[in-house]
C-alpha cells in the first residue's frame, strides 16, 4: 500500500527511527515570506530633522501620499521605510531622493522574491480654511477678537465641523507645551493630541473612506495650563453642521468638574515635574461634558 510523503514546512529534527517508521520520504521547506508591502515611512529633511505632518498608504493602489510643511525645499529629503522581515527595498530606505518633480517609485521585493512597485508622492498642506468659516461650529468661552485665530483656555470647549476627504489637518497653537486636545471623527473613540508652543499644522485625521466625516476637537486640559489658538482646517473642504443643538449647560466646579486624572496618567507622556497632572486630565470625559453628550 503506497504512502503518502510527509511534509515538515519548518526545518526539524527527528529524535528517533520510530518517529519515521511509517513514512516513506520526508519533504523539508520552508515557509518564505512573501509580504511586499510598505508598512510605514518617515521623512527626514537636508539636515536629519524628521518633518512629515502625515502619511497616507493605499495598499490597495501601492501608492503613498507624505505631507510636509509648506516651504519644504522637496529636492533633497530622506525616507526612511518599514518593511516586512527580509524584504528589501530600492532605493533604499536612509537614501536622499528628490520628490519636486512628482512621485518616485520604490521597488519592494518580498523573502521569496515578489516584487512591488510602490509609488511614493510628497506634497504640501491642503490650502487653509479659515477659523472664521461659517461651517465650523463653535462651543463654549472663546475670544473672537481675531476671528481668523480664536483663542480659548476653559476646559471642554470644543469645535465641531463635517469635512470632506480622507484625511483632515488642523492649524493650531498651544501658549505652554502642555495642552492636550481630544479629537473625536465619526463619533469614534477620542485620540488625543499633545500641543506645542509654535503654530504647526497636526494631522487629526487619516486613513478614512472617501466621503463626509465629521470632526470635534476639544480642550482636555484646565485654563490655568494655557490657552490655545485655532487657525483652522486643512482638508478638501468643509459642509455645513446640521445638528447644532439649541440648548447649552454651562457646569462650574473645581478640578473634578474639568475631569481631573479621568485617565490616571496613562497613557500620556509625565509633565508638571512628574505628577502627570495636565496629561491626566479629560475634560471630554468629565461629567458634564457626558451630560450634555458630546
Amino acid at each position: 500500500m503506497p504512502r503518502t510523503p510527509y511534509i515538515f514546512t519548518n526545518l526539524v529534527s527527528l529524535k528517533s527511527k520510530s518517529a519515521v517508521a511509517d513514512i516513506d520520504s520526508v519533504i523539508f521547506y520552508n515557509a518564505y515570506n512573501s509580504s511586499n508591502n510598505i508598512l510605514s515611512v518617515s521623512v527626514k529633511n537636508h539636515i536629519g530633522i524628521e518633518i512629515q505632518i502625515g502619511v497616507e498608504i493605499d495598499t490597495v493602489n501601492k501608492a503613498i501620499s507624505i505631507t510636509v510643511p509648506t516651504g519644504t525645499n522637496l529636492t533633497k529629503l530622506t525616507p526612511v521605510f518599514t518593511i516586512p522581515t527580509k524584504a528589501t527595498i530600492s532605493p533604499s530606505s536612509g537614501q536622499a531622493a528628490d520628490f519636486s518633480n512628482g512621485a518616485v517609485s520604490y521597488t519592494v521585493t518580498s523573502e521569496n522574491g515578489k516584487p512591488s512597485i510602490w509609488n511614493i508622492q510628497v506634497v504640501t498642506p491642503l490650502a487653509l480654511i479659515g477659523a472664521d468659516n461659517t461651517n465650523i461650529q463653535y462651543v463654549g468661552r472663546i475670544d473672537f477678537s481675531t476671528l481668523t485665530a480664536p483663542k480659548f483656555a476653559n476646559p471642554g470647549v470644543y469645535l465641531k465641523a463635517k469635512f470632506t476627504g480622507t484625511f483632515c489637518d488642523i492649524d493650531i497653537n498651544d501658549q505652554s507645551s502642555q495642552n492636550y486636545m481630544a479629537v473625536i471623527v465619526d463619533e469614534h473613540a477620542p485620540v488625543r493630541f499633545p500641543m506645542t508652543s509654535a503654530k504647526k499644522t497636526i494631522r487629526v485625521a487619516s486613513g478614512l473612506s472617501s466621503g463626509e466625516h465629521t470632526i470635534l476637537i476639544c480642550k482636555d486640559t484646565e485654563a490655568g495650563v494655557s490657552a490655545v489658538t485655532f487657525y483652522g482646517f486643512r482638508c478638501e473642504g468643509l459642509l455645513p453642521v446640521t445638528d447644532i443643538p439649541t440648548r447649552k449647560i454651562e457646569c462650574y466646579g473645581n478640578s473634578i468638574t474639568c475631569g481631573a486624572c479621568m485617565l490616571n496618567g496613562a497613557p500620556c507622556q509625565l509633565v508638571d515635574k512628574g505628577t502627570n497632572w495636565n496629561a491626566a486630565n479629560s475634560a471630554y470625559l468629565s461629567y458634564g461634558a457626558l451630560t450634555q453628550g458630546l
